[in-house]
């Protein structure tokens, strides 16, 4: 559509124009500014992390250090991307951890029947996108939802409710499935 082509344009534009200038004056310029500023923070503390609950903190403190007359952000703000957040606050350690948590879900959802299988594997993806552009997890609203969905979604697949057959997800068992039908 001609609106997403026009934010993909001026996404473009604002990141070149943040990449020449270093000025986090648009949103992508700031979202940029926010992520440079977790990987360097992250990079300061890359085993332990800062701690949970400190991304205001460490934010605040990297960037009175660039610019003294730097404006404190309040006590709940986010680098807008969840694996960064993660990162900050629990290190490498902790990122890790977030993967392994998405991952697991992930398994526990090849064990289902395909259609509860697909539901929680297309929900865990969503999320795992939407977290990196933003801290899905941390956000109250999209978090809540996010936790609630793939929780019912999780308690769903360990019921065999429907009596239909489990199949594997796999292309050769998608082609197989073709074939037979």
């Amino acid at each position: 559509s001609s609106n997403v082509r026009d934010r993909m344009t001026l996404v473009q534009t604002e990141v070149l124009a943040y990449s020449v200038q270093k000025k986090p004056e648009t949103s992508s310029g700031i979202r940029l500014e926010l992520w440079e500023t977790a990987i360097h923070a992250i990079g300061e503390h890359p085993v332990s992390g800062s701690g949970v609950g400190s991304w205001s903190t460490r934010f605040n403190a990297l960037q009175h250090e660039k610019n003294p007359a730097h404006i404190d952000i309040a006590g709940n703000g986010n680098p807008h991307q969840e694996f960064l957040l993660w990162g900050v606050q629990l290190g490498i350690p902790g990122i890790l951890l977030f993967m392994a948590l998405l991952m697991s879900m992930w398994k526990d959802s090849l064990r289902m029947q395909t259609h509860c299988a697909r539901a929680t594997q297309s929900t865990i993806l969503a999320l795992a996108v939407a977290c990196l552009f933003n801290s899905s997890v941390y956000d109250a609203l999209i978090g809540d939802f996010f936790c609630i969905l793939i929780g019912l979604l999780l308690a769903l697949g360990r019921q065999d409710n429907f009596g239909l057959p489990t199949i594997p997800i796999t292309s050769s068992s998608l082609r197989d499935q073709a074939i037979s039908n």
